[in-house]
């Protein structure tokens, strides 16, 4: 049995007051573990349980969908860069295309002065001077178009190397003309 708060006495379930002094006891029983449950609290805190799910189940793929987009931008970041790459590839190897053309311009003009230079100063049988430095006039022109063959191949770095060297092989070419005309003649 329950005994009153106030003085002790035991007291009946359902009793409002206390027999021997006279207080309520119907306020300090309600507030004891007697007291019936609200069943709204239940409902709210299962409907904030029920939100904190699906708040929980909607950003997980949202985080997925945010990971998949920035994988996106990363592969469209990476063949913006391979194009442009591949331009300034392209770029390039139109730049020594250039070089190349100008190179092979150079060699056809000296070329042609080469045998206009011989029809003039070689027109019967040429004095043994003549012959060597005609074979080394024809010599060095066909050396330096090989290398100008070769420097559709030779690195970026090393281009500008070899497009001084035909340059320098073209100019002693040169030499060599004048030299030809300064030949003896018979």
């Amino acid at each position: 049995m329950a005994k009153c708060p106030h003085c002790g006495e035991q007291v009946r379930p359902g009793q409002d007051r206390c027999f021997a002094c006279g207080q309520r006891l119907a306020a300090r029983r309600s507030a004891g573990r007697g007291r019936p449950t609200n069943p709204l609290i239940f409902v709210i805190a299962g409907a904030v349980a029920l939100i904190a799910v699906v708040g929980i189940l909607v950003a997980i793929p949202k985080r997925g969908k945010e990971s998949k987009v920035r994988a996106q931008r990363a592969e469209t970041q990476r063949v913006q860069d391979s194009v442009r790459k591949a331009n300034r590839a392209e770029q390039s190897a139109a730049s020594s295309d250039k070089e190349v053309e100008r190179l092979n311009n150079e060699l056809a003009d000296l070329e042609a002065r080469f045998e206009m230079v011989k029809r003039q100063t070689m027109p019967g049988n040429p004095t043994p001077e003549q012959q060597k430095l005609a074979g080394q006039i024809a010599t060095e022109i066909a050396r330096l178009r090989q290398e100008v063959q070769r420097l559709v191949f030779v690195p970026k770095e090393q281009r500008a190397a070899a497009a001084d060297s035909v340059r320098a092989g073209t100019r002693h070419a040169r030499a060599l003309i004048s030299d030809l005309t300064r030949a003896p003649k018979k």
